[in-house]
C-alpha cells in the first residue's frame, strides 16, 4: 500500500498527516510559503512516494 498524505488546508497554513497504512507517521503544520512547500517535497520524498491523487472536501453550502 502506498503512503498516504492528508491535508487539511485553511487560509495561510495547512495541518498535515502523513499515513503508511494503518499508522500515523507523522503530523505537521504546513505554513503556505516557498519554504513550507518545499519541506512538504521533502518529506513526500522522504518517503518514497510519487503524489498521483488530489481528492478535495468542499464543506461549502
Amino acid at each position: 500500500m502506498a503512503d498516504i498524505f492528508a491535508l487539511d488546508v485553511s487560509m495561510g497554513k495547512s495541518y498535515c498527516v502523513w499515513y503508511r497504512g494503518r499508522h500515523c507517521l507523522k503530523e505537521f503544520s504546513l505554513v503556505h510559503t516557498k519554504t513550507g512547500f518545499n519541506n512538504l517535497l521533502n518529506i513526500v520524498k522522504k518517503a518514497g512516494t510519487v503524489p498521483c491523487q488530489v481528492d478535495t472536501l468542499n464543506n461549502e453550502n
